[in-house]
């Protein structure tokens, strides 16, 4: 039987200070052979949204908790509902 590969720690960093991505950028350097590191300016850019549901729900159960995937789903779709009531307070993609 064969061991499947220990799989890199993923971050994501977003944020829309470009020297807070580049301080960040600078501590991590050092790491980059441990962990999956980026860097985006905003929630567009970091990964469309479609892509990041269905990446949490085929992960559900072997990358991530299926509790906590759960309470996400919960949680996206009460966002969403908030969102269409205040459009005008919310710049995330989601």
């Amino acid at each position: 039987m064969t061991k499947e590969p220990a799989l890199k720690p993923r971050l994501l960093f977003v944020d829309d200070e470009p020297h807070v991505l580049d301080a960040l950028r600078r501590i991590l350097h050092e790491r980059r052979n441990e962990w999956d590191v980026c860097f985006a300016c905003n929630g567009r850019e970091a990964q469309p949204e479609a892509e990041v549901r269905a990446l949490i729900r085929a992960e559900t159960g072997r990358h991530f908790d299926p509790e906590v995937c759960a309470a996400f789903e919960k949680a996206h779709d009460q966002f969403r509902a908030a969102r269409a009531w205040f459009p005008d307070n919310f710049s995330s993609p989601l």
